[in-house]
């Protein structure tokens, strides 16, 4: 007797995605005498539970089999379930620091009834990793986040110093990071080596070292991670860095082309559903658009029609304002750019030069536009527009 999962969700300690179409298949053995098999999948919660039937499909020499499809119902448990919310939102931290990025990964454990209730009832409980984040499919690792999991997903980048400059990466068990440099020239002193992290954040180790190789060194609980580098970090040179990860699924190296001394970039930070957030300066022009529409308006009060010029009073403007910012790009980068137009959270760098990353230097606008990819190109012009939020717009 036992319930067996055919199929990725098999592979309990991976990480899986909510977005690309998640179908739990499993089969049941040992209950051949049953003719109308039942079953059902319960995401058991203390103050919730989330029931779904089980879709029989057939029986095939005494093993029955089953299908249940994830896809809206993972959308929604990641987000929130069991009285605690975890939104997607880029949470800011600043400083040199490996931090775990708990909002973004959920662990959630599924229990499989077969027959539940009935003297033949069996049951199983899974539990899988599950993040905002997917892959374009067909996958070879189907909704199973491979390319996460070992860190193969993660690119080159391009940094400022006021470029959100963090890698975000999966972790589990013993991890390395190191830097090497190659063509960078000239070091630059950390504004710290700590940060005053929120008490309810998971704070999992430091960076460590005075300008060696070794960034990081240690062992990280299974989860999501954010390797993030202060404003004029020691462990970046101006020029590009290699940077690698090494945990026990693998290593990957990457190279950052950092340029600390521009403080006249617009600096772009925007969800990917790859490589979890990404950051890029865009080094053209910058067009602000301004427009407006009238609110409520009221009728006036005119005790006489003599010399009369008007029958309202217009209340207000609402204003709105739109930012348009242009930059050149290599085809390395292309991939982080097509994300941009289709993102959910794109955020603008609104502080001084160094200042520190916050929700206040950092405005979440809405996107429009798109771009054209040309591959006989090894560089491209791109523009977007952002809508800034109300907090930067007039009312009056």
């Amino acid at each position: 007797m036992a319930i067996t999962i055919l199929n990725e969700l098999e592979n309990e300690s991976d990480p899986f995605s909510p977005f690309m179409r998640p179908v739990l298949y499993f089969s049941v053995s040992g209950a051949a005498a049953v003719t109308a098999p039942t079953a059902e999948i319960e995401f058991d919660g203390t103050t919730e539970d989330v029931t779904l039937e089980a879709i029989y499909l057939r029986t095939t020499s005494t093993i029955h089999y089953f299908a249940v499809d994830l896809s809206e119902v993972m959308k929604y448990l990641v987000r929130s379930f069991d009285g605690t919310e975890y939104p997607d939102d880029l949470e800011f931290i600043n400083g040199n620091l490996v931090q775990k990025f708990d909002e973004y990964a959920r662990s959630l454990t599924m229990d499989v009834y077969f027959e539940r209730g009935t003297v033949n009832q069996q049951t199983a409980d899974y539990a899988h990793y599950w993040l905002y984040l997917a892959d374009q499919m067909p996958s070879d690792g189907g909704f199973r986040l491979t390319r996460v999991y070992n860190n193969t997903a993660l690119q080159n980048l391009k940094w400022s110093k006021n470029t959100y400059n963090s890698i975000f990466f999966w972790a589990g068990g013993g991890t390395t990071i190191t830097k090497g440099t190659v063509g960078g020239t000239g070091a630059y002193t950390a504004d710290s080596t700590t940060v005053t992290a929120d008490d309810s954040v998971t704070v999992d180790g430091g960076l460590t070292g005075t300008g060696g190789t070794t960034i990081y060194s240690g062992t990280l609980t299974p989860g999501y991670y954010q390797l993030k580098f202060a404003k004029t970090s020691i462990y970046l040179d101006r020029g590009k860095n290699t940077i690698t990860i090494s945990t026990p699924a693998g290593s990957k190296s990457i190279v950052i082309d950092y340029d600390p001394d521009c403080p006249d970039y617009y600096n772009l930070c925007w969800q990917h559903p790859q490589l979890g957030y990404v950051s890029f300066p865009f080094t053209g022009n910058k067009i602000l658009n301004v427009s407006a529409k009238k609110g409520i308006e009221l009728d006036k009060f005119n005790t006489s029609m003599v010399n009369v010029n008007t029958l309202k009073e217009i209340m207000g403007y609402d204003e709105t304002r739109k930012v348009t910012l242009h930059t050149k790009a290599d085809s390395q980068y292309w991939p982080l750019l097509q994300a941009l137009y289709s993102s959910r959270h794109v955020y603008l760098f609104v502080g001084a030069d160094g200042a520190a990353d916050t929700s206040a230097t950092w405005v979440e606008c809405e996107v429009g536009g798109g771009g054209t990819f040309r591959s006989d190109r090894n560089r491209a012009d791109f523009t977007v527009e952002l809508t800034l939020p109300e907090p930067c717009n007039v009312r009056f």
